[in-house]
This record gives structure tokens, C-alpha cells and sequence, in this order.
């Protein structure tokens, strides 16, 4: 979790450096990630210890990808 939160601060302080408006905004795009995966991880540590979440929630995008519309 730390790290998480750890990459957001360096990516805002390397968007403070950032000489063009284009590079600013990729950091801070890059600062609100990181930001959401402490949040995430965060909800999910404490969903765990309650009981809630006994696993790692895992999704296999593939069989989305291949399924039949109809």
C-alpha cells in the first residue's frame, strides 16, 4: 500500500518538473492510478480481515473476449 501511494508523490513531484503541459499531464493522470490502486488495495486488505474477501479476486478477460453474443 505504501508503495503505492510512495509512486503517486514521485509522480507528482516529476510533474512539477515536467517542462510541458503534455508531459504534467501524463504524471498526474499516472499520480490519480496510483492513488486508486492504494484505494483498492486498501478496500481489499480490509474486506480480507473482515471476512469478506477470503481470496484475491481473479478475472479471466479471455473467456469475455471469446464468448458468444448470442
Amino acid at each position: 500500500m505504501t508503495d503505492y501511494r510512495q509512486r503517486a508523490e514521485e509522480c507528482l513531484r516529476l510533474a512539477k518538473l515536467a517542462p510541458k503541459a503534455e508531459d504534467w499531464g501524463h504524471f498526474l493522470e499516472m499520480a490519480q492510478t496510483w492513488e486508486k490502486l492504494a484505494s483498492l488495495h486498501e478496500l481489499s486488505q480490509r474486506l480480507r480481515s473482515s471476512g469478506v474477501l477470503l481470496r484475491p479476486i481473479q478475472t479471466n478477460l479471455s473467456s469475455f473476449a471469446n464468448a458468444d453474443p448470442a
